[in-house]
C-alpha cells in the first residue's frame, strides 16, 4: 500500500500538481489495478484542489478544508475507493487563489491488487 504524504507551500496565484515526480504517482504495470484514496487539508482559506486518475477527473475543483495539519483518516478523506488501472498517473492539482503563500497538506493512499 504505497502512501504519498507531504506538506507543500503553494505560492500566490499558482496551480501545482503536488504529486508530479513522485515515484508512486503512477500505478505499477505489474498489478491488476488499484484503489486510490485522496485526503487533504490546507493552512487557510483560498486553496482549491482537484484530483485526477489517468484522464478521469475524479474530484472536481473545490475548496480545501482549513484544518492546518496533515490529514487524519477518516476525518479528512475527500474521496476513496477510486479505481485505477496499471500505468495510470495520479494527479492532485492545487491552486492558491490568494495574494500570499499557503500550505497544502496531503495524503494519497494507493491500495494495489
Amino acid at each position: 500500500m504505497p502512501t504519498l504524504q507531504n506538506s507543500v507551500s503553494i505560492a500566490a496565484g499558482v496551480t501545482s500538481d503536488v504529486l508530479s515526480g513522485a515515484l508512486n504517482s503512477i500505478v505499477p504495470p505489474n498489478v491488476r489495478g488499484a484503489s486510490v484514496r485522496y485526503s487533504y487539508t490546507g493552512s487557510a482559506t483560498g486553496l482549491t484542489a482537484e484530483g485526477w486518475v489517468g484522464t478521469r477527473n475524479v474530484i472536481e475543483s473545490g475548496a480545501v478544508s482549513t484544518q492546518n495539519r496533515i490529514p487524519i483518516i477518516p476525518d479528512d478523506i475527500v474521496e476513496q475507493q477510486i479505481p485505477a488501472w496499471p500505468n495510470e498517473r495520479l494527479q492532485l492539482k492545487v491552486t492558491n487563489t490568494t495574494a500570499g503563500a499557503l500550505t497544502f497538506f496531503y495524503r494519497v493512499t494507493v491500495d494495489l491488487y
